[in-house]
């Protein structure tokens, strides 16, 4: 635990490589915080992590505008169970607050720090440009809130923020975990952004809704970067669930004849991808087709789970037919395509 005179200042980078999280002595996480990529350059640079005590967090970065001359550094003020009581009662008694009081002096030093920089930029030494219009904006974050810049951030944060915005340090360490596991099925670098972001935002899904997820983020259009309409769509449509989507996708096709026609939709996850996730995690073949009697659907395992066995169509048909309406199959909401 930390003085409460001690300031720890911290510079945030770009992760391009996702790295596993590790704890720091003093209550500390260092972990990559996930990014909504879109289309157009926010223009943010310059993220600092600064702890002003032990249940106090500033994060701060600024944002350059050189069309609209301005430039802006913004702040968010995080604070613990404790410092809430504190600010709450020095705001009722004396009108003001020691803890917002230092957050924005740091605040101050960050736009003087920015101005600084920006008077001895070439483009107002030698070209004539104006200097910037560069102010800073304060805002006390409220609980579970972050805003995602357009990258993924390697920072360190302390523990109470990773509590209440990041699920834990038991959470972000499944999070990575369950990320390791996904990634084999991604198509594209796109594909891991968005698989890290619902990681880590909506929380480490298990079994079938992995999956599910995959199937999600496959139906999202090739477009890239993408406009930040899709990530709040994509954002909507993590915490509504898969059964509150538009229409219903399906991973296989109990229809064989689908496979052989060349208007048929294809399936967004193929056989084969499913089998390489599933050898990954150390799991059983995830099971296609399955043979079906009276007592229902059984594994044979000698058996290739992967090669369904081919059926002569000028062979006989049994007159009992195989009752498949309680035949399983993963299904997952698909919306349309952005």
């Amino acid at each position: 635990m930390w003085p409460r005179v001690q300031v720890e200042v911290y510079v945030a980078t770009i992760d391009w490589d996702l790295e596993p999280p590790e704890l720091i002595e003093g209550d500390l996480v260092e972990l990559t915080i996930p990014g909504r990529n879109i289309r157009h350059f926010d223009g943010q640079f310059a993220w600092r992590s600064i702890i002003l005590s032990e249940d106090v967090w500033l994060w701060t970065y600024r944002e350059h505008r050189p069309g609209q001359g301005v430039g802006v550094v913004r702040a968010y003020l995080y604070l613990g169970p404790d410092a809430v009581r504190e600010a709450v009662v020095g705001l009722a008694t004396t009108g003001a607050s020691g803890i917002v009081s230092r957050a924005l002096r740091y605040l101050g030093e960050e736009v003087a720090a920015f101005r600084a920089e920006d008077s001895s930029d070439p483009l107002t030494l030698f070209h004539g440009r104006p200097p910037l219009d560069i102010t800073g904006e304060l805002v006390v974050a409220r609980d579970g809130f972050f805003l995602y810049s357009v990258r993924s951030l390697r920072a360190i944060v302390p523990t109470f923020v990773v509590e209440s915005v990041f699920g834990g340090i038991g959470g972000v360490v499944e999070t990575y975990l369950a990320y390791q596991d996904l990634k084999i099925l991604e198509r594209r670098p796109a594909d891991l952004d968005y698989i890290y972001y619902s990681l880590a935002t909506g929380g480490p899904r298990w079994g079938d809704e992995r999956i599910q997820l995959i199937e999600l983020i496959r139906s999202i259009d090739d477009e890239w970067p993408q406009s930040s309409c899709v990530w709040d769509w994509f954002d909507r449509e993590l915490r509504a669930g898969p059964e509150y989507v538009t229409c219903i996708g399906r991973l296989f096709s109990d229809d064989w004849e689908s496979w052989w026609s060349e208007d048929a939709g294809r399936p967004l996850i193929y056989g084969h991808q499913l089998a390489q996730y599933y050898q990954g995690i150390g799991q059983a073949p995830y099971r296609v087709e399955d043979e079906f009697d009276d007592e229902g659907w059984e594994r044979e395992d000698d058996e290739d789970a992967w090669e369904p066995d081919w059926v002569d169509p000028e062979s006989e048909v049994d007159e009992e037919e195989i009752d498949v309406t309680d035949a399983y199959f993963p299904r997952i909401g698909v919306a349309v395509r952005a």
